[in-house]
Order: C-alpha cells, then sequence, then structure tokens
C-alpha cells in the first residue's frame, strides 16, 4: 500500500492500471507498425501523414495517462493549468525518478507536436519536422515502457520489503 492523502493505494492496483494504460499504448503501435515500416523509404501520402499526425498525438496522450496514473498511484501532485502537460513530465525525473532525463527530452518532442496537432489544421501538417518523431516512436515507447514498468516493480519491492520489515518488528 502507498499513502496517499489519508487513502492508501494498493500497489497490485496501481500495477494494474499502468498495466492496462502501456497495454494500450502498445496496441497503438502494433496498429500503425505497418504504415511506420511503409513510409521509411518514401514520403506519406496527405492521408498517411493525417493518420501519422493522429498517431503521434495518441501516442502522448496515452503517455500522459501513464503518467498520470503513476502521479495519483504514488501520491505526486497532477499539475493542472496552462502548462499542466509539461509540469506532469518533468516531475517523473525528481525523486523517485520514473524517467530517464534523455527520455524526459525526447517525449518532450512529442508533447510539442501533441500541442501543434491539437491547434493547426492537418494540411499544415510538415512530413520533414514529423518524421524523426514518427520512426523513432517504436523505440521511445519501448524505452518509456521499460522506465515505467521498472519503477512501478521496484516501488513494489520497496513496499513489499517494508511490510516484511514492519510485520518483523512485531
Amino acid at each position: 500500500y502507498l499513502k496517499d492523502e489519508n487513502k492508501l493505494i494498493r500497489i497490485d492496483d496501481l500495477e494494474k492500471q499502468v498495466s492496462v494504460e502501456l497495454l494500450q499504448l502498445q496496441r497503438l503501435l502494433d496498429r500503425r507498425q505497418a504504415l511506420i515500416s511503409s513510409i521509411i523509404k518514401r514520403d506519406p501520402t496527405d492521408i498517411e501523414l493525417d493518420a501519422l499526425g493522429a498517431f503521434l498525438h495518441a501516442m502522448y496522450n496515452g503517455v500522459e495517462l501513464t503518467l498520470r496514473c503513476v502521479a495519483r498511484g504514488t501520491g505526486r501532485e497532477v499539475p493542472d493549468g496552462s502548462d499542466s502537460h509539461r509540469r506532469l513530465l518533468k516531475s517523473m525525473t525528481s525523486n523517485p525518478r520514473v524517467l530517464s532525463d534523455v527520455l524526459t527530452k525526447r517525449l518532450g518532442e512529442y508533447l510539442s507536436f501533441r500541442h501543434v496537432f491539437r491547434h493547426a489544421y492537418t494540411y499544415n501538417l510538415s512530413w520533414p519536422k514529423m518524421v524523426d518523431l514518427v520512426l523513432q516512436a517504436p523505440d521511445v515507447l519501448t524505452e518509456f515502457q521499460r522506465d515505467v514498468s521498472e519503477f512501478v516493480s521496484s516501488i513494489s519491492e520497496t513496499s513489499v520489503s517494508n511490510l516484511i520489515k514492519q510485520d518483523t518488528k512485531h
């Protein structure tokens, strides 16, 4: 159990929530993998560009949903307001650290794209500005899944260890 402002949160519930979010991200990637593979050696059509923009947008939304689960489940503040997305991402590099600085920087690029996608017409999307994000998405998601899973496992192990220590004191 983790204490969260007068509530106890079961670690296995956090593990389940995070697992569901990570599975959703994997499903999203799996659905777009053929398209990503097909545009490695050519530029996408306008429709494919729109689909890839929607993919990048949905990918970052899934990342953020996962980070919100982690924040709520570990008693961290879930920011709100105009800069909440960036503050949430940045908070995952403070103790206890969830994401590496390198991954946080990479995810910051997806967050920036998400902002553009939400506030622009898709005909303004630029493939040269998107290509690296699209082609690196599988690796970024793998790294994200690894970091988050390792973090959740580490707090689970720490909590079990603390429970055992408390039990042996009684």
